[in-house]
């Protein structure tokens, strides 16, 4: 998380944010298939760890998240109708389950391989529609 926050503190627009967070998440999980799936499949199932993370850690992931769209709403890049916290845990739902499905399609592919379609779908997401 601390290294996300240094690369985040850049001034870039919040878009460009949201696609350092996603390629940052990606990267991170696929470094290490093994320790992917202990983190993505075993650990799941014990819900004191998961509850321990959630009130910690995860929680400041979201914050982070949520702050980049909320200063994508404040400039007028992202909706408005949006609850950022909200919106962050949408966004870590969709880097899970984009790791959660790397690690059972059972390939020899990359996860970061996706980085480009995750940050174009979330962005999608997040923009305001110009019309």
């Amino acid at each position: 998380i601390s290294e996300g926050v240094l690369k985040l503190n850049n001034g870039n627009e919040p878009e460009e944010q949201i696609a350092e967070v996603v390629a940052l998440h990606l990267e991170l999980v696929g470094q290490d298939h093994d320790l992917a799936v202990i983190l993505q499949v075993e650990l799941r199932h014990s819900i004191q760890f998961m509850g321990m993370f959630s009130r910690s850690r995860l929680r400041e992931y979201f914050e982070v998240i949520a702050g980049i769209v909320a200063r994508g709403q404040a400039s007028k890049a992202f909706r408005k109708d949006l609850d950022p916290l909200l919106s962050a845990k949408l966004i870590f739902g969709v880097l899970d389950q984009v790791a959660t499905d790397w690690i059972l399609a059972d390939s020899n592919s990359k996860l970061a391989s996706r980085v480009e379609d995750v940050t174009k779908f979330l962005i999608a997401g997040l923009k305001v529609c110009k019309k």
